[in-house]
């Protein structure tokens, strides 16, 4: 009978595996298998294209990443916190050249870090979600972005105030993000005011970009041609911009609100700038997991990037490796496989 009793038990057993194995299997990247998936964003997106040097680095360590290219915006952070599956594509990715999303739930990912920061503490955006601790930082990879205010040259404008009182219906080309909102609310240009005026908001970040504008705000200027950037590669070589310099205690609202530093946008870093422009910069990528991500990946992560810091040089995005800066990001902890490699290199005491 006891041997009965245990031949039943182990049937149930492998019964119940038999289930469980194939759902596990779907479940997650294989991890094992040196095959996780990432999530991260379209190819020639910012977080997609560090994604591919990620995957690259990894290759000569026998690793096959499955990159999510639509596992991205708003949600980027949340794949990695709670394992989701990626979404499917819609026609915009087809159009972006995308391929199909890889089967399974995330393993780790590519975001900004003010995401995975404002997730990891349950503020700002992610609010609702509510404190994610489990997230856990392997590198941050620095990739500098600026916030930057534009007029058409022949406006005649100098100064954001004097855009309600010199245009009736103003056409805003922006991205309207958390940074560029406070701008919005100041100068009585947020969408419902604009809209009330006969105005109207164009998307920054559209496959094709609508050159009708009187505004352009974006939070991610920089001189690239990633889908985020490049309107301001565009629109400054089609059109002749006028560079607004925004008051210093705006400047000082956002970075004590939002976190960015202060900076200085360099003489001629894009075609109309004619001198320095003090602004609000914020820098770096930021490659991020769960807690669960087995040590010797996450060192493995860390490792890679390191040694094949080469391959940053020849991507999208003007991206960089900083021994000072690639264990930080905000107060998010770092992974332990991840900190063991930084202490033995000595970029952490």
């Amino acid at each position: 009978m006891r041997l009965l009793g245990t031949t039943i038990h182990l049937l149930l057993l492998s019964g119940l595996l038999a289930l469980i194995g194939p759902v596990a299997r779907a479940g997650m990247g294989d991890v094992a298998a040196k095959r996780p998936i990432v999530a991260a964003s379209c190819q020639t997106c910012e977080w997609g294209a560090l994604a591919q040097i990620v995957a690259a680095a990894l290759r000569p360590a026998g690793y096959q990443l499955q990159i999510c290219t639509t596992c991205n915006e708003l949600d980027s952070p949340r794949y990695v916190a709670y394992a989701r599956v990626p979404r499917n594509r819609t026609a915009e990715d087809i159009e972006l050249g995308d391929p199909p999303p890889p089967h399974g739930r995330v393993d780790f990912g590519v975001t900004e870090p003010h995401l995975l920061e404002w997730l990891y503490e349950g503020k700002y955006l992610y609010s609702s979600d509510g404190p994610q601790r489990q997230l856990r930082l392997l590198a941050l990879i620095e990739d500098p972005v600026y916030l930057l205010v534009a007029v058409r040259a022949n406006s005649g404008i100098t100064d954001l105030a004097q855009v309600r009182s010199r245009i009736r219906a103003p056409r805003i080309l922006t991205e309207g993000d958390i940074w560029v909102a406070p701008i919005l609310k100041r100068y009585h240009l947020t969408r419902s005011e604009v809209q009330r005026a006969g105005g109207r908001f164009l998307d920054a970040m559209a496959l094709h970009k609508d050159a009708d504008f009187d505004v352009l705000i974006s939070s991610l200027g920089s001189l690239a041609n990633n889908v985020e950037s490049d309107v301001w590669y565009q629109m400054s070589q089609r059109y002749r911009l006028r560079y607004l310099q925004l008051p210093d205690e705006l400047l000082s609202q956002i970075t004590d609100s939002l976190g960015g530093e202060k900076v200085e946008l360099p003489l001629g870093y894009l075609r109309g700038v004619d001198r320095p422009i003090a602004t609000v910069g914020r820098s770096g990528v930021a490659i991020c997991a769960r807690a669960d991500l087995p040590d010797e990946v996450a060192y493995q992560i860390a490792w890679a990037l390191d040694e094949h810091q080469a391959l940053l040089k020849w991507a999208i995005r003007p991206f960089s490796y900083d021994p000072h800066t690639v264990w930080k990001a905000g107060p998010v902890p770092l992974h332990p496989g991840a900190a063991r490699y930084y202490r033995e290199v000595g970029y952490l005491r």
